[in-house]
């Protein structure tokens, strides 16, 4: 007997509150903890499956989660956040190579009046959804039924069969920090990007490893 699927839609209470618990820790100053709530998080995601959405890119074309050929990278973002306007380079060369087995779908949290000169930025591979429902809190985001309430970039990766196989969050970006022996670090964009491209295409090649055996 084939165990009951979990849908990704069911898990949104345990995950605001495991989101309440981490930043109580955070709140402490307790990295250790909080992180292992955002890891509990990862973990009720993880082999989750996506109900059929249908969703209407900027372009106007229509895409549906439903009977899907690739796997599919369906990344939630904004146009506001810094860290995934610097992921941008990385992801376009990511999409030209990997087109052909993937399907690549960013969810944005702006609506379609925003997106019309950052839309220029993007590889035309790459299918991007404007927002039009707004949400009061500026973490989630609710189109075409998908909920998402957990910031941005946050990126699932889903078979062809709609099972989520892996959750990950955030991207590299230019910065200057002091570092744990107290010396200046500098990550260039030339620096982020490289960090980008290689965390990227090991999620599309575990990707591609994992619907494969899917499939088997």
């Amino acid at each position: 007997m084939q165990p009951e699927k979990i849908y990704l839609g069911s898990t949104e209470s345990r995950i605001q509150q495991y989101r309440v618990d981490s930043q109580k820790y955070w709140d402490k100053g307790d990295a250790e903890n909080a992180l292992k709530y955002r890891d509990s998080i990862k973990a009720v995601i993880v082999n989750t499956y996506i109900k059929e959405h249908r969703f209407t890119a900027l372009n106007g074309s229509a895409f549906e989660t439903a009977n899907q050929d690739n796997p599919m990278f369906l990344q939630v973002t904004a146009s506001w956040c810094v860290p995934c306007r610097a992921e941008i380079p990385a992801l376009n060369q990511i999409a030209e190579k990997y087109q052909d087995q993937v399907d690549f779908v960013l969810l944005f949290q702006d609506p379609a009046d925003r997106l019309t000169t950052l839309s220029k930025e993007y590889n035309p591979t790459i299918t991007l959804v404007p927002s039009n429902k707004v949400v009061s809190d500026p973490n989630t985001i609710d189109i075409a039924g998908f909920r998402h309430t957990m910031g941005f970039p946050s990126t699932y990766l889903i078979t062809p069969e709609n099972q989520v196989i892996n959750f990950t969050q955030g991207a590299q970006a230019p910065r200057t920090y002091t570092g744990e022996d107290g010396k200046e670090v500098i990550i260039t964009q030339d620096e982020a990007n490289r960090q980008n491209f290689a965390r990227l295409e090991a999620e599309i090649k575990d990707l591609l490893q994992k619907s494969a055996v899917h499939n088997l």
